[in-house]
């Protein structure tokens, strides 16, 4: 066991741990934007960054291991005013278009942004001009809303071992690409739906048809149809993991078909 001192509060871990989630154990909330509980540290953003005592550096907490009594500080005035620059330099690359985004209120960077109280622009943006890609029907790409966190390439590389997606350029200019500048349709994609489920902001979104759904509903009648496209339709349904197939009312049988592929099957029902 590594015992070290957190902002005054002693605290025993086991050997390699990181000094994040060391924090974290005794209920101190370091802030982070690329780690993710599911994949290794890669120190991406610099947000997490703590003093360490007998140092004149600032480190990155989640890839740093606490050490036998190191004495950590996470929090004070020029800490938080570093982080607040960070997180300034990223929104700078980000579109301010968060009414319209798919992440809106469930968005890791505005969160931030929310939590730090930045109202005003700290720098000059300069967001770059990079289409989105809506090939593939169920998974969209908007690379201009991209922060290079990095935690969609390690999803798609390391866990699920398909290498659709990769990082293109150096410096400023690097984005978040299907692996060869190619359309994700084109791509190894298999639809898993995990680099948009670990992305933080709105870079990678889940197609979404309630639209569509909504102009259907309307221009369709049939009693059996109309429960099956509420069902779907209803935010409350999509929670609790409902379907069309299993929206079927007892005096109606049902034929059902599958749409797209991976974990973007849709069930549809119709009358027989």
């Amino acid at each position: 066991m590594v015992r070290a001192t957190i902002n005054g509060i002693t605290v025993a871990v086991s050997e390699g741990t990181s000094i994040l989630d060391a924090a974290r154990k005794v209920q101190i909330r370091i802030p982070t934007l690329c780690k993710h509980p599911d994949l290794p540290a890669t120190a991406a953003c610099g947000i997490c960054i703590v003093k360490i005592a007998g140092s004149n550096k600032m480190l990155r907490s989640c890839c740093t291991p606490l050490e036998q009594d190191m004495v950590v500080t996470t929090h004070d005035p020029e800490i938080v005013e570093v982080r607040r620059s960070v997180i300034e330099l990223i929104l700078s690359r980000h579109p301010n278009e968060c009414l319209t985004c798919g992440r809106n209120q469930n968005c890791e960077l505005q969160r931030l942004a929310a939590d730090f109280g930045i109202r005003t622009e700290g720098f000059t943006s300069c967001v770059p001009d990079l289409p989105a890609d809506r090939s593939t029907g169920a998974i969209v790409l908007e690379p201009r809303k991209c922060i290079s966190c990095g935690r969609c390439i390690d999803v798609c590389q390391r866990m699920q071992n398909v290498w659709a997606l990769s990082m293109l350029e150096r410096g400023i200019d690097t984005r978040m690409s299907p692996a060869g500048d190619i359309q994700l349709a084109d791509s190894p994609c298999v639809h898993c739906g995990q680099c948009s489920a670990h992305c933080p902001v709105g870079a990678i979104i889940e197609h979404d048809e309630t639209t569509a759904v909504w102009e259907n509903y309307a221009t369709r009648t049939g009693t059996a149809l109309s429960k099956s496209l509420r069902l779907f339709a209803s935010p409350s349904a999509m929670h609790s993991g409902s379907n069309l197939a299993n929206s079927s009312p007892a005096n109606c049988t049902l034929r059902c078909a599958v749409w797209g592929s991976g974990r973007y099957s849709i069930p549809i029902s119709a009358p027989m």
